[in-house]
């Protein structure tokens, strides 16, 4: 079974007694890490992993939407997997069934990887507005972007002396 980001999920099979309450909770699937599942529960402050082994969670079909691989839509086979096209189709539906804590937003890391933070981090104001608008921040983009703006405005103040 493949997982993609975005995906609404259930989650089963829990046994210790801290965690036997999760078991039937939706949660946002983010991403496989080496082999656990890290997902978002719903007003959780925290990302959770779960063991694929343990086969924790299980892909709810009818809450689902396609996977769309996002990259370029010319040549499918060098499409990035990890970013969708139709990722604003699928923050929409999984606002439907899953409610993030307040103080939660959702972001890519540098590696392209989903991660959640505090709305007081550096730039959770910004991820929270994006989440609002049905979208989420790529702190690589970000950081590519200001390396550009850095490197224009340091070649313009050469050009203009």
């Amino acid at each position: 079974m493949t997982f993609h980001s975005f995906d609404i999920c259930i989650i089963q099979n829990c046994i210790k007694s801290q965690y036997v309450y999760l078991n039937g909770t939706y949660c946002i699937f983010l991403r496989k890490e080496g082999n656990n599942y890290i997902v978002i529960c719903p007003n959780d402050i925290m990302m959770r992993s779960f063991k694929i082994k343990n086969n924790n969670i299980i892909l709810d079909k009818n809450k689902n939407i396609e996977f769309i691989p996002g990259g370029n839509s010319k040549k499918v086979e060098t499409r990035a997997i990890s970013i969708p096209i139709n990722i604003e189709e699928r923050i929409i539906n999984c606002k439907k069934y899953i409610t993030l804590n307040e103080d939660i937003v959702i972001f890519y890391d540098v590696d392209n990887n989903l991660q959640t933070g505090n709305k007081s981090m550096k730039f959770g104001n910004i991820a929270n507005e994006s989440w609002n608008n049905n979208n989420v921040i790529n702190l690589k983009n970000m950081k590519n972007d200001f390396i550009s703006l850095a490197k224009n405005n340091i070649l313009n103040s050469i050009l203009k002396k």
